[in-house]
């Protein structure tokens, strides 16, 4: 049996042009799909010899000069290549096979194949430039610098990005963060500004939402949570419920980006059920809505979205859409929105962190075109510097940490509203029973009850699972609430990143994935929660498509297809039995190698991969 790469395809195809004479190419399907074949050959330069077909009364007739034979005469022809050009590739293979045939490929993959020769290997994406930007600049101690280049760490900065390096998969380095933050802290839980003995509480607070977010995955820091959180509340009811005045020095900042100290603070109490505590954050907030300069348009939009995002998170939702409203219409063409009402300059941070509210509050066409001007402002190094245009006051020469913080955070929003918002309304909700991914899946399941789908999506598959195995307990997790809307209740389902995932260590008998891992900007950790998640002695299945098939689809920016031999590698690192093999869905060529499962056996004992660091 040949096997048809695209180097072998487009071998034959030069060699037809070159001596069209001694090569024989035969179309088989004369129907709508066979005319688009006959013409793309045709404007390609490539001579087909005969065209053949199963309906009896197209016999003898003519397509562009080329006659349509029967297929029982095909074998005569001796072809070196037949393209299959009709949704029925499957059956005409089969019918190949039994004239002794296997020279063939269907016309999309055959077309794909041809012209994928100029096609250019995907390139390093902005997000993933920029989350290099922070390991670049996370310093041995794992403190985050203020900015590129700065000899301070800043302990506000590498607070508030440990939740976001958490998301994105960087479980070290956010341990590492957190680390030095608890080598920074004073005895009183407080933390001090960068490079300055003064004691800030928007720093402190935001330590304390990178000290909540790594007690997601080790119990190593409550007490230092603890202590930080008690040191703000109590500053907080000693001073009637609102928080004393730290920035007088500084009269562009306004003391109601305390609003964004507020969640951190929120969610704490919550954790703790300190229902007196809730209702003191509750009494602040009334008090900053009270403030003069509270939401004003005259705030530089970094520290005015602050105030937003912190309304956002704390439920109040209602007060800020006024400014919402003031922020969209100020909204430029080009997608940007200026540093503040008036200015002719444009703050990147800001515009970013707008982006996340908009995203928040269900309004991704105003966040996606902020997103777009943003991401023209990346530096190559995968930084933003503060501000840009004509006369910008705010960092216009430095590459901010904070810039970065905000951008990957609006990265991930832009990718959860991309399949609320368009995947999921025109996304399928079922799939064939015999589909080569749900074969895949189903074969393994013999013996095995707990079973988890990451990026399950409408749950099309776990339908299969149970329609088969009805008495597995089945659970899903996707980035896409809308997606889980659609997912049958018998399934258990929650939100999450498959670089992140909300579940326990060895929990699942069966863990698999369908062209999810393609969306995923860190393969390893993708990887490994998949292997965390997982009993020892339990399979781990990927499927998606291949890097060598690159450029047969159009992609979202962040879409990245993972190389075989890759994925098969880091797989080996964490399973026995490792193998990759191709698997076709309903109606794809039994030739076509686009999409590949992965598949091992978890080999390594759960505490090297437990979600609790020792």
């Amino acid at each position: 049996m040949i096997t048809l790469s695209k180097e072998k395809i487009y071998q034959l195809v030069e060699e037809c042009k070159n001596s069209p004479e001694g090569k024989v190419l035969v179309i088989f399907g004369a129907g709508k799909l066979g005319h688009e074949a006959i013409a793309y050959c045709v404007q390609e330069g490539i001579k087909i010899s005969y065209i053949t077909d199963n309906n009896a009364g197209l016999w003898g007739n003519k397509i562009e000069g080329i006659e349509i034979i029967p297929p029982q005469r095909t074998p005569d022809l001796k072809p070196d290549l037949i393209i299959l050009a009709s949704d029925h590739s499957r059956e005409m293979a089969t019918q190949l096979e039994t004239y002794g045939l296997n020279q063939y490929i269907s016309y999309f993959l055959f077309k794909f194949r041809y012209s994928m020769q100029n096609i250019p290997q995907p390139g390093t994406t902005s997000v993933e430039r920029a989350c290099n930007w922070i390991l670049s600049n996370q310093k041995e101690n794992g403190g985050v610098s203020v900015f590129c280049g700065s000899s301070y760490e800043y302990p506000e900065v590498t607070g508030y990005i440990i939740p976001t390096m958490l998301r994105y998969g960087f479980r070290d380095e956010a341990l590492n963060m957190a680390q030095y933050l608890a080598s920074v802290a004073n005895q009183d839980g407080s933390f001090n500004a960068a490079g300055s003995d003064r004691v800030y509480l928007f720093d402190t607070a935001q330590a304390l939402r990178g000290l909540n977010a790594i007690c997601e995955v080790t119990d190593q820091y409550i007490a230092p949570r603890k202590k930080t959180a008690e040191y703000l509340f109590s500053v907080l009811k000693e001073h009637g419920g609102i928080f004393p005045k730290s920035y007088q020095d500084d009269p562009i900042v306004p003391e109601t980006i305390m609003l964004f100290a507020l969640p951190p603070m929120l969610e704490y109490a919550r954790m703790t059920g300190d229902v007196d505590q809730v209702e003191l954050i509750h009494q602040a907030v009334q008090q900053y809505l009270q403030e003069p300069e509270v939401l004003s348009m005259r705030s530089l939009t970094h520290f005015l979205a602050y105030q937003i995002d912190g309304l956002i998170d704390l439920g109040y939702r209602k007060e800020v859409r006024p400014v919402i409203d003031q922020l969209l219409n100020s909204q430029r063409e080009d997608g940007s929105i200026p540093a503040w009402k008036g200015a002719d300059w444009v703050c990147i941070t800001g515009c970013s962190q707008i982006a996340i509210c908009l995203y928040k509050l269900e309004m991704p066409e105003p966040a996606n075109k902020l997103m777009a001007w943003v991401e023209q402002n990346i530096e190559d190094d995968g930084g933003f510097l503060g501000s840009v245009g004509p006369r910008a006051e705010y960092y216009p020469d430095r590459e901010l940490s904070w810039a970065v913080k905000f951008y990957l955070d609006a990265y991930k929003w832009m990718i959860r509203a991309h399949f609320n918002y368009e995947f999921a309304p025109v996304a399928p909700e079922e799939i064939a029973e015999d589909d080569g991914e749900v074969l895949a899946v189903i074969k393994e399941l013999e013996g095995r009850e707990h079973i988890l789908e990451v990026g399950c999506g409408k749950g099309r598959i776990l339908k299969q699972i149970h329609k088969r195995f009805p008495g597995c307990k089945l659970e899903g997790v996707d980035i896409s609430t809308g997606m889980l809307s659609y997912v049958p209740d018998y399934v258990k389902t929650q939100e999450g990143d498959v670089e992140f995932l909300p579940y326990e260590d060895g929990l699942f008998d069966l863990v698999y994935t369908v062209e999810c891992i393609e969306h995923s900007v860190n393969l390893r950790a993708a990887v490994r929660e998949l292997v965390r998640v997982c009993k020892p002695g339990g399979k781990i299945i990927v499927i998606d498509k291949q890097l060598s098939n690159w450029g047969r689809f159009t992609t979202p920016p962040w879409e990245r297809w993972p190389n075989r031999m890759e994925l098969e590698t880091i797989l080996k690192e964490h399973c026995t039995s490792v193998i990759s093999q191709p698997v076709q869905p309903h109606g794809y060529d039994v030739r076509d190698e686009m999409f590949v499962e992965w598949k091992g056996i978890k080999r390594l004992p759960l505490e090297n991969y437990t979600r609790f660091a020792p």
